[in-house]
């Protein structure tokens, strides 16, 4: 039986990590382990990891002393400065290096410590791979908000070779943004390690991990796998919650993020080598647009003054990108304000 790695980063999730470990330990395919990373809380995080690791010998814990953003940086540079309990993890720099060295495990799998998975993620996720022969696999979710829950499906099941992503770039693209959707080949990760660190590296550089890290992470990684597939299935619960900063607060670091995620998907493109088509451009554009829009409303909802808001303003649509995004036809039509 091949094994599945699970990885979840948690920071003062005491509230939520109980239901999320326990979503993990009921999946009905059993043979996993699974990394559970400590941010650095400080309420009772780290004592309930602790907890469920002594009764499950699959749980591997790790401490860290600060709070990583992005989901996808805990596969990528989790380790280097964590103070494991578990020696085998002690002499790994990062969960990338681990899986290719190591040979933990054949399937590597996300999950935040504030969602839950639906009890067959696993088993459904790992017959669709191995059906399919596919490299990374994507799932549909469900909304899961206070007051009422919605599901993103496909409709039907995805199935792509590398010659197919950039002609059907708008049809799967929205399945793209999270990582915890996903179920990823430890062999194309590890085959591709260098690759990956470097792209990484100057994301981290750019400052693009407050926002749509994830977004980048699994773009990079779709650049050198040879087949994908979307699974016509909702098999993870996205706990939307009214206080989520990522929703609600303004950070200067967003417009980075807008113009970065736009030009990740264009980079891409370019990787694949079939060259940009109108199509793909004005998809882009859209997305980068309203993106834009969503970061200009948080500006104008802030409680920053006005010279502030001015200030950024002009950043968002001063730059190149969207100078040229503001010629494409279709996003003329959408208004500047609403």
């Amino acid at each position: 039986m091949e094994k599945i790695a699970i990885t979840m980063s948690a920071y003062n999730a005491e509230k939520t990590i109980r239901e999320a470990i326990e979503s993990v330990l009921c999946q009905t395919y059993r043979d996993f382990v699974f990394f559970v990373a400590d941010n650095g809380s400080n309420d009772s995080t780290w004592k309930i990891i602790c907890e469920y690791m002594q009764k499950d010998d699959r749980i591997i814990a790790v401490k860290r002393k600060e709070n990583y953003t992005g989901s996808y940086i805990s596969v990528i540079y989790g380790l280097a400065d964590s103070e494991n309990i578990n020696e085998q993890l002690s002499n790994s720099k990062n969960y990338l290096e681990y899986f290719r060295d190591i040979r933990v495990a054949d399937w590597i799998c996300v999950i935040d410590s504030d969602d839950t998975m639906q009890p067959t993620f696993i088993e459904d996720m790992f017959n669709f791979v191995k059906s399919n022969n596919l490299d990374i696999a994507a799932c549909g979710w469900d909304f899961v908000r206070p007051d009422n829950v919605e599901n993103r499906i496909p409709g039907e099941d995805l199935i792509y070779e590398t010659k197919q992503y950039t002609d059907n770039l708008p049809v799967y693209d929205k399945f793209m943004g999270p990582t915890w959707n996903k179920m990823f080949s430890r062999k194309v990760l590890a085959k591709h390690v260098n690759y990956f660190e470097n792209k990484f590296a100057k994301l981290h550089s750019e400052g693009v991990f407050f926002y749509g890290a994830d977004t980048c992470f699994n773009y990079i990684v779709l650049s050198k796998a040879e087949r994908f597939g979307v699974l016509n299935k909702s098999l993870y619960n996205y706990n939307i919650h009214n206080s989520s900063v990522t929703r609600k607060n303004f950070h200067p670091m967003r417009i980075v993020a807008d113009r970065r995620l736009a030009q990740c998907r264009f980079d891409f493109l370019n990787e694949l080598g079939n060259g940009i088509s109108e199509e793909n451009r004005k998809f882009i554009f859209n997305i980068y647009y309203k993106s834009t829009m969503t970061t200009l409303r948080l500006l104008a909802d802030s409680d920053n003054d006005i010279e502030y808001k001015v200030k950024h303003f002009s950043e968002m649509f001063n730059c190149a990108l969207m100078k040229e995004a503001m010629k494409d036809v279709t996003v003329k039509k959408s208004p500047l304000f609403y």
